[in-house]
């Protein structure tokens, strides 16, 4: 199965997000995204850089977490929630998605870290 059909999934199953990403953190870029809306250039720029400092950068090494990175992450801000989440199978892969206040969040953390092993055992993205 193809990335954009993992994101679709999502998607599908999670009304309440209206952005799923899949992220590079090395690079911090987005390399595919699922959107209601289009979002400029910058602002997926900044969700790179988001997702990359949320599970690699100083915010993750300040909660202690071994080896200087954190495996799930989630900031609120605007009536947004941002969550992140590391591939299991590929550290410097992620998915990142914004959903509203009243998502489940625990749900859609495991469906997200899911995906991503999923993505890994079919070769990763297409």
């Amino acid at each position: 199965m193809a990335l954009t059909a993992y994101l679709d999934e999502i998607k599908t199953d999670f009304a309440s997000c209206e952005v799923v990403a899949y992220v590079d953190l090395g690079s911090r870029l987005v390399l595919r995204v699922n959107s209601e809306n289009a979002r400029p250039q910058e602002w997926l720029d900044r969700l790179g850089v988001a997702a990359a400092e949320m599970l690699n950068g100083e915010l993750a090494q300040s909660f202690g977490t071994a080896g200087g990175h954190s495996d799930e992450a989630m900031i609120e801000t605007g009536g947004v929630r941002f969550v992140f989440v590391r591939s299991p199978a590929d550290p410097i892969e992620a998915l990142c998605c914004t959903c509203t206040p009243d998502t489940d969040i625990e749900a859609l953390t495991a469906r997200m870290r899911d995906t991503l092993i999923r993505l890994a055992e079919t070769g990763g993205p297409a």
